[in-house]
């Protein structure tokens, strides 16, 4: 029992990383586990055959847990194959920054939700290279049809999306904003629309979204810039009346003016 012998197993080259391990630490372990000696032919070589020497029973027993070893590696290795699967879809890259969304936060959900890799072609490809269009999925076939089922489902409501416009004094846009665009954020997500406001002094928002939500939000922002007016108006009066007070030429002009005429630069009187 104590002489010591050789036997030899099998075990795919390609595999015979995984046995050894980070810096041979996995065949180490295995041979102080069995007091054995375990022989991975050099890389170089690229041979199958690996010897195992020590007493019988130490030796039968890490050939046995070299077998078992390698049935791990070789299930990890069909489940990585399984992982790799790709499908490609063709979607307009138009759509594409809204696939994404801010900050990434749309496809990052959908990698979560269905355990995929989503790979977007980046922006410098030119719109007319047909690479442009392509979107790629990678991972278990099930969980690509499934995120496929989900982008398919976002691109079929951006096509049915429409662009309306709607004229609102640009007085109150800043109001309609809010603070770091807090409150127009509200506005969005409550009517599942997305809303430009123009840079410079013009009146015109973009609503963009389904038609019917977009003409909710027009409704909407008709009403907002009724009641926000209002108030334009009146802190406009109270500043003019303000300026009044604190300009007393004015305020002279206006007494002079008492009688429909002013002489010498003096009100008229009798006197």
């Amino acid at each position: 029992d104590l002489v010591p012998i050789s036997k030899e197993i099998v075990i795919p080259f390609a595999n015979h990383r995984f046995i050894i391990g980070q810096k041979g630490a996995g065949i180490r372990k295995m041979m102080d586990e069995f007091d054995v000696n375990i022989a991975v032919p050099p890389p170089e070589k690229q041979e199958e055959v690996v010897v195992v020497t020590g007493p019988v029973k130490h030796v039968e027993a890490a050939l046995e847990a070299l077998r078992k070893r390698n049935d791990e590696i070789e299930a990890d290795n069909e489940d990585r194959k399984l992982r790799q699967f790709e499908m490609i879809l063709n979607v307009a890259n138009k759509y594409h920054p809204k696939l994404i969304g801010r900050r990434g936060a749309v496809i990052q959900k959908l990698r979560d939700e269905h355990g995929v890799n989503i790979q977007v072609p980046p922006a410098n490809i030119p719109a007319d290279d047909e690479r442009a269009n392509q979107i790629r999925l990678i991972g278990y076939e099930k969980k690509c049809e499934k995120a496929k089922a989900a982008i398919d489902a976002i691109v079929k409501e951006l096509e049915d999306q429409v662009t309306l416009e709607v004229e609102i004094d640009n007085r109150v846009h800043r109001r309609i904003i809010g603070p770091k665009g807090k409150t127009v954020r509200k506005l969005m997500d409550q009517f599942k629309v997305d809303l430009r406001f123009p840079r410079q002094d013009s009146n015109l928002v973009v609503i963009t979204g389904i038609e019917d939500n977009c003409e909710a939000c027009k409704d909407h922002l008709l009403v907002l810039q009724d009641e926000y007016m209002e108030e334009v108006h009146e802190r406009a009066e109270e500043q003019d009346l303000m300026q009044s007070y604190m300009n007393p030429a004015r305020k002279n002009q206006n007494q002079n003016n008492v009688f429909g005429f002013v002489v010498a630069g003096a009100p008229w009187s009798q006197d």
